[in-house]
């Protein structure tokens, strides 16, 4: 290494550890974003409504939920007598109509269900007949958070003489969402803003109830940082019948955090992030300042000739020779167990009842269909050779299996 790489080398390493020093140690900007995760600390995360959560329980336990429903309602929450208390936060609350009507059964047996979310997936609005609108207010670029801003901003109150309906809590009007639409003979008014539009309300559904929130930003650490505007969010969630367990939702986030690893964490983390992407820019410059003086002559190689169809064409022939069928028919087995991974969500290294069950599930097939063409699969795969026949019959199920499954 010569004087000048030296030198380069040199400035380039203490230009980024500049740089890193004045981006971990100097002002860190606020982040906005929402999230709703209980992981987050950052204004609009649920860092603080999650550690207080367990007042509302008399066990002081709160279960969390990280899964789909349709995992969760039959892993760790199925077979239970006691009725539960889940408690959903986003800005948008998208379950999917499988989902949906999974959720519908568990409140019609008694669970209790509180939602806050600004818009509601179209299978479940559509079933307890909601809708919701929001006011249209200009926007201030100015504006990078949602202090109270003005006189224009709004108030929320609750229609319970029990809570003080009196009371009114002042949000800024950014965060203004209301029911437009409701079913009026299995809904209960439970708050209102000063407009007299409605924004928290009750649906009785069998045994069970909806308590459905408009304004989900009202939950989050910016306001509840505030003991005033803590007591408007525990007094709303205080409809949840206290006898029961508390399931805290951090599936359906914005913000839902995932496996973690160091790469990841690093990603995640803007002033981490940038000193990573420098890093490796300084390593391609100085392999590319590097390689220009120790690079030896490329010789000049001809380009392979696409032998592919010849090579298609030989396969082709082997198997037709040979008449392997059995490789043919663990292929197919291959390609069937990719579509269940890929389209059903499920994972295939262990068939079992529980995973009969839940194909049979996500595809709308019945569990004895499904039972017969696993049980052929096995049968195949213990076998060294297969028959023509055989061959036909798995091709044949798999088909259509494919042409009646839902998803």
């Amino acid at each position: 290494m010569n004087r000048k790489e030296i030198i380069y080398l040199s400035v380039m390493g203490v230009a980024i550890v500049l740089y890193l020093g004045l981006q971990i140690f100097g002002p860190k900007p606020i982040d906005w974003s929402e999230s709703y995760s209980s992981l987050d600390k950052i204004p609009y995360g649920g860092y603080i409504l999650k550690q207080e959560l367990p007042v509302l329980s008399p066990s002081d336990q709160v279960e969390i939920n990280h899964k789909p429903l349709f995992q969760s309602l039959n892993d760790e929450f199925s077979g239970l007598e006691a009725e539960l208390n889940w408690i959903f936060i986003n800005s948008r609350i998208g379950f999917d109509p499988f989902e949906t009507d999974l959720l519908l059964q568990r409140v019609n047996e008694g669970d209790q269900v509180f939602i806050a979310a600004s818009e509601f997936s179209s299978k479940f609005a559509d079933t307890l007949n909601l809708e919701t609108d929001y006011e249209y207010s200009p926007w201030d670029s100015s504006i990078t958070n949602f202090e109270v801003q003005s006189p224009e901003d709004f108030s929320l109150s609750f229609s319970n003489p029990a809570l003080d309906s009196t009371k009114k809590w002042t949000y800024p009007k950014l965060l203004r969402r209301y029911f437009s639409s409701f079913d009026s003979t299995s809904t209960t008014i439970l708050g209102t803003d000063n407009a007299s539009a409605v924004n928290f309300i009750k649906v009785s559904f069998g045994d069970g109830a909806f308590f459905l929130h408009s304004n989900p930003a009202v939950f989050t650490n910016y306001f509840l940082r505030d003991v005033e505007y803590a007591d408007y969010a525990f007094k709303a969630l205080s409809y949840l019948p206290p006898e029961n367990r508390i399931v805290w939702d951090e599936h359906y986030k914005i913000g839902r955090r995932y496996e973690d690893s160091p790469i990841k964490y690093v990603l995640a983390n803007a002033d981490l992030k940038m000193g990573w992407y420098l890093a490796i820019v300084g390593i391609i410059l100085f392999m590319i300042f590097r390689g220009k003086r120790k690079q030896r002559i490329i010789p000049i190689i001809k380009p392979p000739v696409n032998s592919s169809i010849e090579f298609a064409k030989t396969i082709g022939d082997l198997y037709l020779e040979k008449g392997n069928h059995h490789t043919i028919a663990l292929k197919r087995i291959d390609f069937f167990l990719e579509y269940i991974r890929s389209n059903l969500g499920l994972e295939t290294y262990k068939v079992d009842d529980q995973f009969i069950s839940d194909v049979s599930r996500r595809s709308g097939i019945e569990e004895s269909e499904i039972d017969k063409l696993f049980s052929l699969i096995a049968d195949i795969r213990q076998n060294d050779k297969i028959d023509t026949s055989s061959l036909k019959l798995l091709t044949n199920r798999i088909d259509w299996f494919y042409n009646q499954s839902k998803r």
